[in-house]
């Protein structure tokens, strides 16, 4: 997995607007079936993990985990982001 290639592509799903960050957001994404990827950072809190893969495997949407995925939207405290567009999150995957 090239974390320079999904960032970029994360980035780029930012400028968009097809991408949410923090908690609510992506917790609401996920709800409404609106997520089509979830990207969670590595040194999350293993209870916060759980809970978004738990909510990733209900709802059926693939997950990553990568470093910092904040910094690729310019915005470094979020430790998740959810994608909402099919095609920004088949490339993110083949990355």
């Amino acid at each position: 997995m090239n974390e320079h290639r999904i960032c970029t592509m994360i980035g780029f799903a930012a400028r968009a607007r097809k991408c949410v960050s923090g908690a609510t957001a992506v917790e609401s994404a996920i709800r409404s079936r609106k997520a089509k990827l979830v990207v969670l950072d590595k040194e999350s809190s293993e209870n916060s993990k759980k809970n978004y893969q738990n909510l990733c495997e209900h709802y059926k949407i693939p997950y990553i985990e990568i470093t910092n995925p904040g910094l690729a939207i310019g915005k470094p405290d979020r430790l998740c982001l959810a994608i909402l567009q099919k095609e920004f999150a088949e490339q993110i995957i083949k990355a």
